[in-house]
């Protein structure tokens, strides 16, 4: 009882406690702080090799920002009629199911062989199709968009849709797509905290909202001698367009990267690890992410290792099982908890002492009354605290 009495006595001071990173943990600052005067900080950093010096990887959408800026930059296009239509539906992705590119090519048909004619999806069935499989993964009845039995499809380095939504940049210039970007997080970033948004009879988030928290974060990061690199399973030229709001230069930016050829984005990819540049099979994904973040930010140049090596990062943060394993390379791994139940059991189970978990800083989802089924993960059932 007198430890609680001090308690409400310190919290309730004319001159509270001062703390670097609150509302962060202090169990968190604290554990960082060890590794700063572990690893020696700015002084002891050395330059000539790579692996020694101190990196931080955030995901983007969910983890530096409410809601996803490669949603709010899909609905922007469907309402402003701004995606260019493709040569063939099939180009698009290797994963659409023969039902999807059926509903795709009944309505929504490429008819037309001028250059960079546009979809009409503001209204009307060829943007509530686009929009179903985007947001749903389904087409009519219910039948699902994705073929994940195709034998290019591995579930450790890409999401169907997500990959989809990069693929559907086809066809304009990079400029052209930062600036789409920037016109959709201006509109978002206006509109009051928890709106919802009506777009073809679906009801979407209606606003993005930077995490002033985690921006906090990062300015204590870099302060402290920390790089600063974001790692998104959104379109890079998307991501970019926000990050630098957030303290994040732009060249600092590593997201789903289209191969551009005649100028414009195309529907492939730039290749990692073992699979080249064209193809459609790896984006920053799980471990793409991974394999992103040891190709550019530590190159490293074998392309197996690319994939299988831990990634020598200090400080990860991230809010799905998408972000799994670039996390658990982290030495210190900060989790924005969404109630996703693979991440959850590893960040609960805390093996190494170096998982930390935070609410949603805004619009936070309830606490789990039923403890996490972690058995598939090969851990006993974790509830949380």
């Amino acid at each position: 009882m007198k430890a609680l009495i001090l308690l409400v006595i310190l919290f309730s001071c004319a001159t509270p406690v001062q703390r670097e990173l609150a509302p962060l943990p202090m169990t968190f600052e604290t554990k960082l702080k060890s590794y700063f005067h572990h690893s020696g900080g700015k002084a002891e950093m050395r330059d000539d090799v790579i692996k020694d010096k101190l990196i931080a990887v955030f995901d983007w959408d969910n983890t530096m920002i409410k809601n996803d800026i490669g949603d709010a930059t899909f609905f922007w296009m469907l309402e402003h009629n701004l995606f260019i239509a493709p040569k063939t539906w099939a180009s698009t992705s290797p994963f659409l199911s023969k039902q999807a590119l059926k509903e795709l090519n009944r309505r929504c048909p490429l008819k037309s062989k001028k250059k960079a004619v546009h979809l009409v999806t503001s209204s009307g069935e060829c943007g509530k199709t686009l929009l179903s499989i985007y947001l749903d993964g389904t087409v009519l009845n219910d039948v699902s968009a994705w073929d994940k039995s195709n034998k290019l499809f591995n579930k450790f380095l890409v999401e169907p849709s997500y990959a989809w939504g990069a693929s559907l940049l086809q066809g304009h210039q990079p400029e052209d797509v930062s600036t789409i970007a920037g016109m959709a997080i201006d509109y978002f970033l206006q509109q009051p905290v928890g709106s919802k948004k009506k777009i073809l009879g679906k009801e979407v988030a209606g606003y993005i909202r930077i995490y002033e928290p985690m921006k906090a974060l990062v300015e204590y990061l870099e302060k402290n001698g920390v790089t600063v690199w974001v790692v998104s399973a959104s379109e890079q030229h998307l991501v970019q367009a926000f990050a630098e709001k957030a303290g994040i230069p732009s060249n600092h930016v590593i997201g789903i990267r289209p191969v551009i050829a005649g100028g414009v984005l195309t529907t492939a990819f730039e290749g990692c690890g073992t699979l080249p540049n064209g193809n459609q099979q790896i984006i920053t994904y799980r471990q793409g992410k991974r394999c992103w973040a040891n190709k550019i930010i530590f190159h490293v140049d074998t392309a197996p290792e690319q994939l299988s090596t831990p990634a020598s990062i200090l400080f990860g943060a991230g809010d799905s099982d998408t972000d799994l394993e670039f996390l658990k390379d982290s030495k210190v791994k900060l989790v924005i908890n969404r109630n996703k139940t693979e991440l959850l059991c590893n960040a609960l189970a805390n093996k190494d002492e170096s998982w930390f978990v935070v609410p949603m800083f805004l619009e936070p989802k309830p606490k789990k009354t039923s403890a996490y089924d972690c058995s598939a993960f090969g851990f006993a059932a974790q509830k949380e605290l």
